[in-house]
């Protein structure tokens, strides 16, 4: 009997199939690795991206513009509001004094959306005292305080008193005086006392290192 010798038609066509179907699996999971790092790039340039509010809220709609919007007037005041990135868009977020809440783009000033909270009169901003402090205002004074770009920017009445809350991407944050622009309360990262550890900490081990050196030599020389 004759040794068969290479394939078949029937085996060639089997072979060329699990190649194919090897290469397709290949390319499937390359291309949807390739995919997924993207979607990782691409999510943490967004988050990178929405953090931070633009240099000197340039873009972003003023107090005046965003009462005008809320139908604020000398019945109903604007009590709270917060400036915050969110999903790429920058957006006020507003509870006024009839306890109407509303999330208003800072951009267009489109109402996305309005809804009902409950709202007391210490909430309210007291009687005899004026907001004299713009965002825009608050916003300057804070950026002079940390070299950290800014998060978010929040107006609030707290104990009787009317202050603005800004949060620096860093973690610090700074209180100031709605009526007057004094700061209230700082608490700044300080970069250079971290610094200054690690030098200190990076001596302390060059130290270290050094006398175990020298008692290693010591022994050496004893023996």
């Amino acid at each position: 009997m004759k040794n068969q010798k290479g394939f078949s038609l029937v085996e060639g066509m089997i072979i060329i199939a699990v190649i194919g179907v090897i290469g397709f699996a290949s390319y499937y999971v390359m291309g949807r690795n390739s995919n997924e790092e993207q979607a990782s790039i691409d999510t943490v340039n967004s988050i990178e991206s929405i953090e931070e509010l633009p240099n000197n809220l340039e873009g972003i709609k003023t107090m005046e513009e965003i009462e005008e919007i809320a139908g604020a007037n000398s019945e109903v005041s604007i009590i709270n509001f917060k400036l915050e990135s969110k999903d790429g868009k920058y957006e006020y977020i507003v509870i006024l004094s009839d306890g109407r809440k509303l999330v208003i783009d800072a951009s267009t000033g489109k109402v996305l959306s309005e809804e009902t909270t409950d709202v007391s009169e210490d909430d309210k901003i007291p009687a005899g005292i004026s907001v004299n402090v713009t965002p825009s205002e608050a916003y300057a004074i804070a950026s002079a305080q940390s070299t950290s770009s800014i998060k978010q920017i929040e107006f609030e009445v707290e104990d009787k008193k009317v202050t603005y809350k800004v949060e620096f991407r860093d973690g610090s944050k700074v209180e100031i005086d709605a009526t007057n622009g004094n700061i209230i309360k700082s608490e700044i990262e300080d970069e250079s006392e971290d610094d200054q550890y690690e030098d200190e900490s990076e001596d302390e081990q060059e130290d270290q290192e050094d006398d175990q050196y020298e008692d290693e030599s010591e022994d050496e020389q004893d023996s």
